[in-house]
């Protein structure tokens, strides 16, 4: 009963994580399509800045270690 216990509470974080991680997901797409349009006034548009841009994004969620790998 203590192992189900505790199986119990990673499944609530576990899941916690998940929804975490799709809001994080949400987030950048957010980003991604402000820097686009930015960008794309420049008439200089291209992924790989896109990606360039992810890596130096200042993050408004205390998560900016695991946002900056990816």
């Amino acid at each position: 009963m203590f192992f189900h216990c505790n199986y119990f509470e990673f499944s609530i974080s576990r899941g916690i994580l998940m929804y975490k991680s799709i809001w994080i997901e949400r987030t950048l797409s957010t980003y991604a399509n402000i820097y686009f349009v930015m960008d794309q006034q420049l008439d200089s548009i291209t992924l790989k800045k896109a990606r360039c841009f992810f890596k130096g994004v200042v993050c408004p969620f205390p998560l900016q270690r695991n946002v900056t790998h990816l």
